[in-house]
């Protein structure tokens, strides 16, 4: 170990008088060595966060260049997706989603039918989501059967924030509120008997809004088709999950969880 600390001091050292002479390592005291290797830490840390000042600069120095650079990463996300035969969220940043899971010759099978609108700044979008809610997707509520409820998403960006709001289609199939839950979950894992591993699942920030219909079973086959553990998919598994309460939940296929301000509620369909 001494013989690496005395390396990084000697190269520190180098980096910063030109000379290996002009610094002089006492190899029974350990205070330059640590001192030297901070300073290397810290230029280190200086040196990154140039670096990423500058390409934040550059990517939104310009229009072109931001538009550039997210449609070359998305590319490669898609790319990489499909090579792994797994779904990816569109592009665009604002869209409502129909998820539709059937069960056909002992397998199901999931569907995503997705209605696009063009993004602004302004909360008015609202309306425009009601309006192709109502029109164009109402006729998914007599498409499956009640457990197999269609599963109505929605990315909508206001001024302030980027919500995600989720549904099942049925009576009450409103979306009327935008307000953030304190909720988070810590761990999210989806378990079957027939795997042995867990799958752990994630959910943006975003998802974590007021009367937000979570893990339905259409909603756990939509999150195990975006990652790339394979797995056993039919109504044997259960998830686990463990809130920022520190409050563990198990559900079924048969449930879902109701996303309040402070709770959450386990909903049976």
């Amino acid at each position: 170990m001494s013989r690496i600390n005395t390396f990084i001091s000697y190269l520190f050292n180098f980096c910063k008088y030109g000379s290996f002479d002009d610094y002089h390592y006492n190899d029974d005291d350990g205070v330059n060595s640590n001192a030297c290797a901070l300073k290397m830490i810290m230029c280190y840390s200086k040196i990154s966060n140039n670096i990423r000042d500058c390409t934040n600069r550059i990517y939104y120095s310009n229009d072109f260049i931001h538009s550039v650079c997210d449609n070359c990463f998305y590319s490669m996300k898609y790319m990489f997706s499909k090579i792994c035969n797994r779904r990816i969220e569109p592009m665009n940043s604002c869209w409502i989603r129909v998820g539709i899971l059937t069960y056909d010759n002992y397998n199901f099978q999931y569907e995503c039918n997705y209605e696009y609108i063009n993004d602004s700044d302004d909360d008015d979008n609202y309306d425009d989501y009601m309006r192709l809610i109502k029109n164009e997707f109402m006729n998914y509520a007599l498409y499956t059967n009640d457990m197999y409820n269609p599963w109505i998403s929605m990315n909508f960006s206001t001024i302030d924030e980027n919500y995600m709001i989720s549904r099942l289609i049925k009576n009450d199939y409103v979306f009327d509120t935008f307000e953030k839950s304190t909720i988070r979950f810590l761990s999210i894992e989806y378990v079957h008997p027939d795997m042995e591993r867990r799958i752990p699942l994630e959910i943006d920030a975003s998802w974590y809004v007021v009367g937000n219909e979570l893990f339905s079973i259409v909603m756990v086959k939509h999150l195990l088709e975006h990652q790339l553990e394979c797995y056993k998919f039919d109504t044997g598994y259960t998830i686990f999950l463990m809130d920022n309460n520190v409050d563990i939940y198990e559900l079924k296929y048969d449930e879902y969880i109701l996303l309040n301000k402070r709770d959450i509620f386990i909903m049976n369909i």
